[in-house]
């Protein structure tokens, strides 16, 4: 009686994770047909911890939005990305703020190639918000700053 009991809880548990799994691989594959950009509102906050790796291959300003292309190994689970304006220095001569992207690919073993636009609004994180301030962003992982205007 109690192998039937475990073999049926066996066959229960295995079937939700199957069930969850096909759930997020189909939460996958929408993310990545989908043409529209992946919308972040940023936070304030301090480093955050090593996280799944990614690629930038371009950044454009659109308005008050940062568009960053990236690009990263999947294709089975939903990724999700933050975006973090880091403490400035007291110290600071220029208005320069730091941004850290967060990428969690929730254990993702896939290895497509996923290419995706994060569209980051930036005045949330300005340095100074009034129309026509101007703040200089370094994103971790790419090479130039940033410099951004108000509008």
């Amino acid at each position: 009686m109690k192998i039937i009991q475990l073999i049926l809880l066996s066959v229960l548990v295995f079937s939700c994770k199957t069930d969850k799994i096909l759930t997020d691989l189909q939460l996958a594959k929408e993310q990545e047909k989908s043409k529209s950009n992946i919308q972040i509102s940023p936070i304030l906050g301090d480093k955050i911890p090593l996280n799944d790796s990614y690629t930038i291959s371009a950044i454009q300003i659109k308005g008050n939005n940062m568009l960053v292309d990236v690009s990263f190994s999947g294709g089975c689970m939903l990724h999700e990305f933050k975006a973090v304006g880091l403490p400035i220095s007291n110290q600071a001569i220029q208005p320069i703020r730091q941004i850290q992207l967060s990428h969690n690919s929730n254990r993702d073993y896939c290895e497509n190639l996923i290419s995706l636009t994060l569209e980051i609004d930036l005045k949330p994180i300005a340095l100074n918000q009034q129309i026509g301030g101007k703040t200089i962003f370094i994103l971790d992982g790419w090479k130039d700053q940033i410099t951004y205007i108000v509008e």
